[in-house]
């Protein structure tokens, strides 16, 4: 027998408090209560059970049906895990279209203030440390998104498993607005798999001992991945913004990827 404190933590997870827990495990347990009843089996506050009902129904784990007294049902747990994919989705797509107005604003409103970045850069201003596989590919998105002459990709067979499914629709369209994409890869068994979802864009060669991993963009942004770590939040990537560092490193790029 499952005991209550269990069903509780489980429910928790799916975002539900203490007493929203309760209540929708009793609710399951003695079919269509009122709520008094619910309040006194689930031993919650009357003064809280229309609160805690309320919630429930808005999150999608109780429905009710109109009357004198009005009725509520749990919804069936088997349903449960659809239900909390589709809010949180929802959630997501609203914080997402949030954040993209956002930007509109944040663009607009900095306009007016004046940088000395693009005055006074010194080269120890050029190259910055970006920690994380979440950091790092969001900075890769907006260096792709600027890109219109080329991507260059030199990386591991797994890091190649990586950026096909994080930035595969990104250069895509960079290949859209007339970039080349071109990547050198070390390969695995998995390489021909992950490599034929971009090669119909991109022009791909592969070299076994391959070990350097970075990118290059439009002669002026390259990053450098300095580590290969199994954990995402410890990966640490360097950003160097350097016309003459890209121009060095795409020579070299270039004289390997002719070589295979």
């Amino acid at each position: 027998m499952i005991e209550l404190n269990q069903l509780i933590s489980t429910l928790s997870r799916l975002g539900l408090n203490q007493y929203e827990a309760k209540a929708y495990i009793s609710l399951f347990a003695i079919g269509l209560p009122t709520a008094g009843e619910l309040a006194e089996d689930a031993k919650i506050p009357r003064s809280r059970v229309y609160d805690v009902l309320a919630s429930l129904e808005n999150k999608g784990f109780v429905v009710s049906r109109a009357g004198r007294p009005t009725k509520y049902k749990a919804t069936d747990p088997s349903e449960l895990i659809g239900v909390v994919k589709k809010h949180r989705q929802e959630d997501f797509e609203k914080s997402i279209g949030e954040l993209d107005r956002l930007s509109t604003v944040i663009v607009s409103q900095f306009k007016g203030v004046s940088s000395k970045d693009s005055h006074n850069t010194q080269a120890s201003d050029m190259a910055w440390t970006i920690q994380g596989n979440a950091n790092i590919y969001s900075k890769i998105n907006a260096l792709i998104q600027k890109a219109d002459k080329y991507v260059n990709i030199s990386t591991s067979a797994k890091g190649l498993e990586k950026k096909v499914s994080e930035i595969k629709d990104e250069l895509k369209e960079a290949v859209g607005r007339g970039a080349q994409v071109k990547v050198i890869t070390a390969t695995n068994e998995k390489t021909e798999g992950v490599a034929s979802r971009i090669r119909e864009f991109a022009d791909i060669k592969e070299d076994d001992s391959n070990i350097h991993k970075y990118m290059l963009f439009d002669d002026s942004d390259a990053l450098v991945f300095l580590t290969d770590s199994e954990h995402s939040g410890e990966n640490l990537a360097m950003w160097v913004s350097s016309p003459h560092f890209c121009r060095s490193y795409k020579s070299l790029f270039d004289k390997h990827f002719d070589s295979l």
